[in-house]
């Protein structure tokens, strides 16, 4: 299976544009991805980057472009840096802050709410 590999500074080519949410009234940041970008949308990409559990016992996992001390949760960065992990097989165990590369699906979120990059049948490449 032909993938490709990606790097975190072309994800990083994205905007985001302020707009109120209709059903909620709030203030969001909707994302504008390059063309770049969207033409990784379905396609099966190889990342590396730093694993952060977000709940182990739920198999709940993040890949940040950074450590924990420097990652978007912490303030330092900004949503392009992580991505949201559906592992392929569950029962996976990484600690926090463990450098892996892995391969699986992109997909992008526009949505407003909550991460903008999903890496979906994820897998660790050795």
């Amino acid at each position: 299976m032909a993938q490709k590999t990606v790097d975190w500074a072309k994800l990083g080519e994205v905007r985001f544009v302020e707009r109120i949410d209709l059903s909620s009234g709030y203030l969001i940041e909707k994302p504008r991805f390059s063309k770049a970008i969207k033409a990784l949308e379905g396609k099966t990409i190889e990342i590396s980057g730093y694993i952060l559990p977000l709940s182990m016992a739920d198999d709940v996992y993040v890949l940040s472009r950074f450590p924990y001390a420097a990652c978007f949760f912490c303030g330092g960065a900004g949503l392009e840096s992580v991505m949201r992990i559906w592992f392929k097989d569950r029962g996976n165990s990484y600690r926090m802050d463990q450098y892996v590369r892995l391969r699986g699906v992109l997909t992008l979120s526009d949505s407003g709410e909550g991460l903008i990059y999903l890496l979906e049948k994820a897998e660790e490449v050795r």
